[in-house]
């Protein structure tokens, strides 16, 4: 039997106005590194839940379908109740859709506190593939709630890898053609902001013009080297 109901109503009842509107998303955006922004709390669907039942089955959030060749996972976790932190939590990817039995545990963690840590994942299993990333918030029971901030899909671990490269995409801004140097027999590959692919060659000059004004990644596979480079194509 549940003994923290009554603590809880009175929880819900003084947070609900503070919490009514905190699941927020941030919009795609790109800066010098491209970083898809989610800020992700699970307080007021947490404070229902143990309200009505003191027990913890299993909830989350699923990003959009991502695709790059390097992806790292960051975010900000903490617990929120000092008297009752043990949430547990996993990151997991599906390489096939959004259905919860695709989904593979890459990492999980139970906090201890409430103090905001940063957590980083590599995904380098993944790199290339077309994969959704999840959050799961489960394995707990008669706890509160948690918070999860700055959710990011970043990608600046294959951008550094261009610093030994000989390789040269440009011009930054381009137009209609996009040069590739320095190269034998390249493949090149062009990703919207959404890490769908949107043009695929083997030629060392590209035409973009058919291409949406605004930003994208360009990967170029030569031989064993790989080379990845933000560009803004501007019509």
């Amino acid at each position: 039997m549940c003994v923290r109901i009554n603590k809880h109503i009175l929880k819900f009842i003084a947070n609900i106005i503070k919490f009514a509107t905190i699941l927020k998303f941030r919009e795609y955006k790109f800066s010098k590194t491209f970083i898809v922004i989610l800020t992700l709390f699970f307080h007021l669907k947490r404070l229902i839940s143990d309200v009505f039942s003191c027990l913890f089955d299993s909830e989350g959030v699923i990003s959009l379908l991502i695709c790059h060749p390097s992806l790292v996972v960051k975010f900000w976790v903490a617990a929120q109740d000092p008297l009752y932190p043990a949430e547990h939590y996993s990151v997991m990817v599906s390489t096939t859709n959004t259905n919860p039995a695709s989904f593979t545990e890459v990492f999980n963690e139970t906090l201890s506190d409430t103090l905001y840590h940063k957590i980083t994942v590599p995904l380098a299993t993944y790199n290339g593939q077309s994969i959704y990333i999840a959050i799961r918030h489960w394995n707990v029971t008669d706890m509160f709630y948690m918070s999860l901030d700055e959710f990011a899909v970043d990608y600046t671990t294959g951008i550094k890898e261009n610093v030994e490269s000989t390789i040269s995409v440009y011009p930054n801004p381009a137009f209609n053609t996009l040069y590739v140097s320095n190269t034998k027999n390249p493949i090149v590959t062009i990703y919207n902001n959404l890490g769908e692919v949107v043009l695929s060659t083997n030629k060392k000059a590209v035409d973009v013009s058919a291409l949406s004004q605004g930003l994208y990644i360009v990967k170029v596979i030569d031989n064993n080297e790989t080379y990845t480079k933000q560009i803004n194509i501007l019509k």
